[in-house]
């Protein structure tokens, strides 16, 4: 009998305008139209790197595959920078695991004209060699391999012969837009059914459950802990901390717990049939009410076993919250990209405001402001950036991307992506909140905040003493 794969469920178009939530009760709802990428680089000294598929596929989805060699067949440039901002997860690196090594085929001029494809073939036999513990190998083709036309399926399949070990063939150039995005999901999902193990219906046991979660720095960690002492059973994750046997597992468990990653779940259930609920680790309120959420999936032995976990952990949690509540009361956080109101709540019972400069801000006195034009921040010219900060007057600034250093220096504490994921990975779980308190205050405490501009533009007193 022939069993059909479910139907690829259809992406979503890359350019689109999005609505986001209100942050507060006295704040609209925003629709901020479709992203333009080329405004900011029409701005002299502001040009953002990278945003691509090839990247968000290397940093997001394959590259937290630990014990898979991920081999970029393109320039040089585009491995180092890939590589250079991916998480590590801590095993012996070339021997546990692969995702912080830079492995490229260099395409040069030549390649361009001749093929590529020999010298791909010859990079996938010496990878072999160098590290012959690994379990498999990822071809990342850049935007050149697909200018040419070089067959990447051909050169995985040969690979995946020779070597006996499956090579996958990820079609992920930047300048595809929506159909190198929607090319390189179709691959995770045919990677997904082609590796996993048959008859999974049969062995689900009664408290399997799969993961997903990105990276950020390895909070999954804290997560699989919470979830195994409600006693349930990880049995898959994905992508953070996944490897190949978690990736034949994806159709086992009674349940999908999806951190973040919701249109992952919808896809995992099209493909394997499983079940899903949202679920949020950030904060203890957040967690505890994900728990309890978990847990109504299953019996009241594991629901009882939810609320012993909450019981357990939750007054030294809440504890911590209430001692750096004082410190941090009445801050703002604001973030130059929209925010969702997930986002809010971890910071909120701190007792910090927390607005966007898109979604609004809350003042001292409770009142919402909202800003003049609603833009987004790779839209904003420096001017406008400055304006505003000048009017919201934010303790904690987010989403700088390349402002960052010149904000530094102007004071302001700035929570770039790297701590970002670092704060996502603190306050993850019961556990996490002292280490998010910690790093909030590290960051509105900082010395350098005192100086609201660099010293060397501090105009000397007029005693000369300085000033």
């Amino acid at each position: 009998m022939t069993q059909t794969r479910p139907a690829t469920p259809a992406t979503k178009p890359h350019r689109v305008a999005v609505q986001y939530a209100p942050l507060s009760a006295q704040g609209p709802a925003v629709t901020l139209p479709a992203w333009n990428g080329a405004v900011n680089r029409q701005q002299i000294g502001r040009l953002a790197v990278g945003g691509c598929v090839y990247g968000g596929q290397t940093l997001t989805f394959w590259g937290p595959v630990r014990d898979l060699l991920h081999i970029t067949d393109g320039p040089v440039g585009c491995g180092v920078y890939a590589h250079a901002r991916r998480p590590q997860d801590g095993s012996p690196m070339g021997i546990a695991e692969f995702a912080g090594l830079n492995l490229g085929t260099d395409i040069q001029e030549r390649d361009i004209v001749f093929g590529t494809l020999p010298k791909l073939e010859r990079a996938m036999t010496e990878a072999d060699q160098l590290f012959p513990l690994h379990r498999g190998m990822t071809l990342l083709a850049t935007c050149p391999i697909a200018l040419i036309g070089d067959d990447l399926e051909a050169a995985a399949r040969r690979g995946t012969r020779v070597l006996h070990r499956p090579a996958v063939a990820v079609p992920c150039a930047g300048f595809l837009r929506g159909d190198g995005v929607g090319a390189t999901h179709a691959t995770i999902l045919d990677t997904w059914r082609d590796w996993a193990e048959t008859g999974q219906s049969a062995r689900r046991g009664a408290y399997q459950v799969t993961l997903l979660c990105p990276e950020l720095g390895g909070a999954w960690r804290e997560i699989v802990r919470l979830l195994e002492r409600l006693g349930l059973e990880v049995v898959a994750r994905w992508p953070g901390g996944a490897d190949r046997a978690t990736i034949r597992h994806l159709g086992h468990g009674r349940l999908t717990v999806s951190v973040g990653l919701d249109d992952w779940a919808q896809r995992l259930a099209w493909t394997f049939g499983l079940p899903w609920v949202a679920a949020d680790f950030l904060g203890p309120s957040a967690t505890a009410e994900s728990l309890r959420r978990i847990a109504a999936r299953f019996d009241r032995r594991i629901q009882r076993r939810a609320e012993s976990v909450i019981a357990a952990e939750s007054p030294a949690a809440e504890a911590v919250v209430a001692s750096c509540r004082a410190r941090l009361a009445g801050r703002l956080h604001l973030s130059l990209m929209p925010l969702e109101p997930s986002d809010v709540r971890p910071l909120g019972e701190f007792g910090l405001r927390v607005g966007s400069a898109q979604q609004g801000w809350p003042d001292p006195d409770g009142v919402w402001q909202m800003p003049e034009d609603c833009q987004r921040y790779s839209q904003m010219t420096p001017e406008r950036v400055e304006a505003l900060l000048r009017r919201a007057r934010p303790d904690l600034v987010e989403g700088v991307g390349q402002d960052a250093a010149a904000l530094r220096k102007a004071g302001y504490a700035i929570l770039d992506d790297q701590a970002r994921a670092e704060l996502a990975r603190a306050a993850s779980g019961f556990e996490g909140v002292a280490r998010l308190g910690r790093t909030l205050l590290a960051l509105l405490d900082a010395p350098v905040r005192r100086l609201r501009q660099p010293p060397w533009r501090v105009r000397p007193a007029p005693d000369g003493s300085g000033g």
